[in-house]
């Protein structure tokens, strides 16, 4: 009958039972954290959330299951065998982040490259718990064993899955927490070598390996923040002049010359020297349209350029701007750079801010607008889709005032010319009134936008729209973009901005979220 664990003395059992138990809790945590860094990562750097989180979990998955079955032909040794998948998944793991980095920043083979390493950990991490239940086994029977296991295995993806949100990503962020993750598997290696030295193969050869593995994840841990902006200079090309990880996203600031720019989990937000030809068609469009707007809602917004072009506007009594991330208005409220671009508007006493997701406010605020301004991020995963929504509008609609006006950013009508008018059908279902336009920003390209409104007054000015009193408006309003001239071309659509027919296109609501689709299937043409 083989041997399958190594005689272990009455004291080494006492000690060294319940530390197996531990280990338990702590490798199935580790094994849960190297799923969402992986994810994580990829999704920072290619965008598309669901589809990184649910491959990245199924193969991760898969590999365990592989691992699993391959633990059968390990028949001695366990304890050995044990420390050495330790040893090797605490340097991959704590790596991890720095290899994704690499594969993207060198070579063209990303998802081969990172679908090997999702292979290797899922493995690793599947030989670990058999082989943990079998050397448990050895020091109960095995209905305690399994009860046990499960149990602490149960418990350990628990915590893992509530630390990485809370408290790993938004303090320690992605590349610091696979560095902090590799070392515990490391520790636990280490422990078990030191407890059980004597009684198991090559202690001294495994404890110095697993030690010289801990001093390179420790010096990575040390060096994590170069090693950070090493990898963001080559993937922004500028200069890196502020790197953070919220517990929302990753924010970037670059800047060249006098370009300053902002970043938001890889995506530009805007840069310094055109930003303008953004803002002031989205601000300044509904104020001509609506001349009794007092109070304004600004919906994301955070860099505080939608605040600049509102406060330009001596009538604007108050500005409410709800942006769930507070890490990014706390810098573009306090850095010298951000300031004067947005000329301090976030300090200004007319600005109200509110840290609060923009579907929970518009849920529960009592407060009604005379405008709404919907400044978010383009609806590429649900998550920011659901604020473009019919049920997100009828939100909207219920807190606008009688004369109210909603206008929201609407992707771009040449690159995502689906998305584009997939939201000016789904706010059509919602308002009696809408009113498509469209601007050029050299940074972005083509941007749409879309007002809406059920004010029948409101309805006839948009009717109007290049008769109203432009030369008026801006002759008292500073731009730099829009001036009478041009008003008339925001409102014109050439032939390939449009779609055959309008109706076919498939209101986007909170069940199916068919924006997503209809805004990855449009880009998709252009980064296939």
């Amino acid at each position: 009958m083989p041997n399958f664990t190594p005689s272990i003395s009455t004291k080494s059992t006492r000690l060294f039972s319940p530390f197996l138990l531990i280990s338990i809790f702590i490798v199935a945590a580790c094994s849960i954290f190297y799923e969402l860094l992986v994810s994580t990562v990829t999704t920072y750097l290619l965008g598309s959330s669901i589809l990184h989180f649910s491959l990245t979990i199924g193969f991760f998955m898969s590999f365990m299951g592989l691992g699993a079955y391959l633990s059968r032909f390990i028949k001695k040794e366990l304890l050995y065998y044990f420390i050495v998948i330790e040893i090797i998944l605490g340097l991959a793991g704590g790596a991890s982040c720095f290899l994704l980095h690499s594969f993207f920043a060198f070579t063209d083979s990303f998802y081969i490259l990172t679908f090997l390493l999702v292979a290797a950990l899922g493995t690793l991490v599947g030989l670990e718990l058999p082989l943990l239940t079998r050397i448990i086994k050895s020091f109960s029977n095995l209905r305690e064993t399994l009860a046990k296991v499960l149990a602490f295995d149960y418990l350990g993806a628990l915590l893992a899955s509530i630390l990485f949100p809370i408290i790993f990503l938004p303090f320690l962020g992605t590349m610091r927490t696979a560095f902090v993750i590799g070392l515990i598997n490391l520790l636990i290696a280490s422990v078990s070598i030191l407890l059980l030295g004597k009684q198991i193969l090559h202690a001294k050869k495994l404890l110095f390996f697993s030690l010289l593995c801990s001093g390179l994840l420790i010096a990575g841990l040390l060096y994590s923040t170069n090693l950070q902006l090493f990898f963001e200079k080559n993937l922004y090309q500028d200069e890196v002049i502020y790197l953070e990880q919220s517990k929302y996203q990753k924010i970037v600031l670059t800047r060249y010359k006098q370009d300053i720019r902002l970043y938001l989990n890889n995506h530009l937000q805007f840069s310094s020297i055109d930003e303008y030809r953004y803002h002031e068609p989205l601000v300044h469009v509904p104020l001509v349209c609506n001349p009794w707007i007092r109070k304004v809602l600004i919906l994301g917004g955070g860099d505080g350029l939608a605040a600049k072009e509102l406060l330009k506007n001596p009538r604007i009594d108050s500005i409410y701007l709800v942006d769930i991330d507070e890490k990014v208005t706390q810098l573009c409220k306090n850095h010298v750079l951000v300031k004067q671009i947005n000329r301090g508007a976030l300090e200004n006493p007319k600005v109200k801010i509110i840290h609060k997701d923009a579907f929970k406010f518009i849920e529960e605020t009592e407060t009604f607008f005379d405008l709404i301004i919907a400044d978010l991020p383009d609806p590429s995963e649900p998550s920011v889709a659901k604020l473009y929504t019919l049920e997100f509008y009828m939100l909207i609609k219920r807190v606008l005032s009688n004369k109210g006006i909603f206008v929201t950013q609407a992707t771009s009508p040449y690159y995502a010319p689906l998305a584009f008018w997939c939201i000016q059908r789904t706010l059509q279902s919602v308002f009696d009134a809408t009113l498509p336009y469209h601007t050029y920003v050299p940074s972005f390209g083509s941007w749409g936008f879309i007002l809406a409104s059920n004010s029948t007054e409101i309805k006839k000015r948009l009717e109007q729209i290049v008769t109203l009193e432009v030369e008026k408006y801006f002759s008292k309003i500073p731009t730099q973009y829009i001036k009478p001239p041009i008003w008339s071309s925001f409102f014109t659509f050439p032939q390939d901005m449009k779609i055959e027919d309008i109706d076919n296109l498939t209101v986007n609501n909170l069940d199916k979220m068919k924006l997503v689709e209809y805004y990855a299937q449009s880009w998709r043409r252009w980064n296939p």
